[in-house]
């Protein structure tokens, strides 16, 4: 098959590119900046584009030939979005989609394969939790606007992903922010939350699974199991050889550093994609978990919970060999 990988020198899009490259298929990698050198593996052709902000002929002239196409660019939730966020990630992220699975379907791409993002999960089950929060709001109606514009002979379908781990050589370090955070302060903050989580293998394992037997109008959550923060925390503190001491962290304290970061968006008018003041009670307070049970047995996965913390403890070796902490 001939697949174009929107996004593929990143972490996720280099690692998929690899492993489609390795299954026999012919890859072109789209990204805005030319890559390194040792990201790409030499069979995958490289094209330079700034593939969310081209209008409809030129999405249809890039995925001109193509069976497969992974869209996996556009924002995530950090980060400022300007005094709208609402109104950023409608032009970033779900115009653009939309968009290319119109260009999609015009070109008889058979699959386009979204990269998004667990919280979508959440929204679905919670409508309330997708009110609050822009980025949650904006990932469904990604997949729910990609689906209508794909038609009935284009199969577009979401892989949700979660926190992940792993290394992928050549692409920048994953996860570089939290853990120099976490060596630099003497005591960890004991909260009592968790995340889903998964390794880079499982998704893409996923990926390839979905480009080539995904539902039209699915939503596949991955996971390889519930992750809880203090876990997280502990697992790189002993990685990065320090010590591991913990100390209260009560909601209420979460909340008022939420209240505080609310402020300060508002006052240089820059809203982010997930609404700070709610972070304690959505996010760093509750168990955010997914169920990947039916995306397996769907898709005749294996089930790597096994090696979770393996990938996790390398992951932080790679931060700390890329950033010198010690």
């Amino acid at each position: 098959m001939r697949a174009l990988v929107l996004g593929g020198t990143g972490f996720l899009g280099a690692a998929l590119c690899r492993r489609l490259v390795a299954d026999g298929h012919t890859v072109t990698s789209v990204s805005r900046t030319p890559p390194r050198p040792d990201v790409p593996p030499p069979q995958v052709t490289i094209r330079l584009a700034d593939a969310a902000h081209l209008d409809e002929a030129g999405m249809r002239a890039l995925v001109d030939g193509q069976d497969w196409v992974v869209y996996g660019i556009g924002p995530d939730d950090r980060g400022s979005m300007g005094p709208d966020a609402a109104a950023f990630l409608t032009h970033e992220l779900v115009e653009p989609t939309e968009r290319m699975a119109r260009a999609c379907r015009d070109a008889d791409v058979r699959c386009l394969l979204l990269l998004g993002s667990y919280f979508a999960s959440g929204g679905r089950a919670d409508p309330a939790f997708r009110a609050r929060h822009p980025y949650v709001h904006a990932r469904l109606t990604q997949h729910e606007r990609a689906v209508a514009a794909g038609g009935d002979d284009l199969t577009v379908c979401t892989l949700e992903i979660p926190y992940v781990f792993g290394v992928q050589p050549g692409t920048r370090a994953v996860w570089r922010g939290a853990y120099d955070a976490i060596a630099r302060v003497p005591v960890l903050p004991r909260v009592d939350g968790g995340t889903s989580a998964a390794t880079l293998a499982s998704v893409v394992d996923a990926a390839v699974a979905l480009l080539e037997q995904g539902r039209h109008g699915g939503s596949y959550p991955v996971t390889d199991g519930e992750l809880p923060w203090n876990r997280w925390m502990q697992l790189a503190r002993e990685e990065l050889g320090l010590p591991v001491r913990f100390v209260p962290w009560p909601r209420v304290l979460t909340d008022a550093v939420g209240a505080g970061l609310l402020l300060g968006q508002r006052l240089r008018r820059h809203q982010a994609g997930l609404q700070a003041s709610r972070l304690g009670g959505d996010v760093v307070h509750t168990h955010r978990i997914v169920d990947g049970a039916a995306t397996r047995a769907e898709l005749g996965l294996p089930d790597r919970s096994g090696d979770l913390e393996n990938q996790i403890r390398a992951t932080v070796r790679a931060v700390r060999d890329s950033s010198g902490t010690p």
